[in-house]
């Protein structure tokens, strides 16, 4: 099924899709392996579901995906099912509405994986990071895209200079950089500074 998501690139008119702005081939392979094996997924920054279609592909059964903007998606130019079936597309700010849709799981909840690509100030990242904070759990994983640019640094910079206890970090080598974070056992979302 990755395969077929990938081949997206070479099959969707470019006049609609910005592909420049997509993950790369190289990002979509990292995406989908640590995405492999995760039930939920929750994505900051829709743009036109290419990440989307990758998280559904790793498996995952539920896929909530915000943005801002309502855009046209990837399966409305090409069949990708079963994929589709398992996104749920919310246009809304990813804070605004991520609180409400994980405080709706049972607690606790299956392990799930946040993918933060949307708006790449940091002040946003900040507030992305703030509102899912509370409600992260040990064995979650959240993936910071665009490492290269200024505000998601600056905030990578600080998360994972500033705290250990509860945390597996990791920077990730692709064309933009990718954080990783994976909750651990002592993880507790009133020790966490920034």
């Amino acid at each position: 099924m990755l395969d077929k998501v990938k081949a997206l690139r070479l099959q969707l008119p470019q006049n609609i899709f910005k592909l420049a702005y997509w993950i790369s081939d190289r990002e979509t392979d990292v995406l989908f392996s640590n995405a492999k094996g995760f039930p939920l997924a929750f994505e900051s920054g829709t743009a036109h579901g290419f990440s989307a279609c990758v998280l559904a592909a790793a498996g995952a059964h539920n896929v909530h995906t915000f943005d801002i903007v309502n855009r046209i998606k990837v399966w409305d130019h090409a069949d990708l099912s079963p994929l589709p079936e398992r996104i749920y597309c919310h246009t809304s700010p990813f804070a605004w509405g991520i609180d409400v849709l994980l405080e709706s799981f049972a607690n606790p909840r299956e392990s799930a994986i946040f993918f933060i690509d949307g708006d790449h100030k940091r002040a946003s990242v900040i507030n992305e990071w703030n509102t899912i904070k509370p409600f992260l759990q040990p064995g979650d994983r959240i993936l910071f895209h665009d490492l290269n640019m200024s505000g998601p640094r600056k905030f990578w910079g600080r998360l994972s200079g500033k705290n250990s206890e509860g945390f597996e970090f990791e920077v990730i080598e692709t064309e933009r950089r990718i954080g990783k974070v994976n909750i651990t056992k002592g993880y507790d979302h009133e020790k966490v500074e920034l």
